[in-house]
């Protein structure tokens, strides 16, 4: 059995995996309750995302450096080839992009909560796992597409967080009328507000 450690992404509302997996779970459970993940909703999960360890988030000391996030991911920092920097520019991230459909659920009546009581941690749990349950489908996009979207939809918004990804909500018919321009006709999303939720996710590659 492969286990895995998972970080939440509170724009999205969702976990994503990170590249901490072992047969070890004591050695992931040990990780995961490090000052490494120190400001940050950390799991451990098994190959079917049970979760089987969730510590209390501690509240983190300092900024995180990206020597920080590279070592909560569980990725190497590394000097991009010379083939993806293009002459004069400076070095960028690649960018991982996906939209994702979902059943739609309920909505958390603290979208917000500190994580300072079991009560709070508890009804981030519950909604996550309410997500998890209702996920359907995902679709792989280049970063030029979402790029676009995002220009539309959410100017002056970058496509990466401080931690990693993001995750933004379409959450009207007029944004997804944006996306299926920016996407068709190669790939059309239907939005149905009462059965659907729809998101753009990121992360870095």
């Amino acid at each position: 059995m492969i286990y895995c450690i998972q970080i939440f992404y509170s724009e999205a509302g969702m976990f994503m995996n990170t590249n901490h997996e072992s047969e070890d779970l004591d050695e992931l459970k040990r990780i995961a309750a490090s000052e490494l993940f120190s400001g940050t909703r950390v799991r451990v999960v098994d190959e079917s995302q049970h979760i089987l360890f969730e510590p209390p988030v501690r509240e983190r000391s300092e900024e995180l450096s990206l020597s920080g996030v590279a070592a909560m991911l569980g990725v190497p920092i590394v000097v991009p080839p010379e083939s993806l920097v293009s002459p004069g520019e400076p070095a960028t991230l690649k960018v991982g992009c996906m939209l994702e459909v979902c059943h739609k659920f309920l909505e958390s009546p603290f979208p917000d909560p500190p994580f300072d009581s079991p009560e709070a941690l508890q009804q981030l749990k519950e909604l996550n796992d309410e997500i998890d349950q209702a996920r359907i489908a995902c679709f792989s996009i280049t970063a030029a597409q979402a790029q676009q979207i995002a220009e539309r939809l959410w100017p002056n918004t970058s496509l990466l967080g401080a931690t990693s990804g993001k995750g933004f909500r379409i959450g009207t018919a007029d944004q997804a009328s944006v996306v299926n321009e920016v996407l068709g006709p190669a790939l059309h999303i239907w939005f149905n507000e009462a059965k659907h939720t729809w998101f753009l996710q990121t992360w870095p590659e």
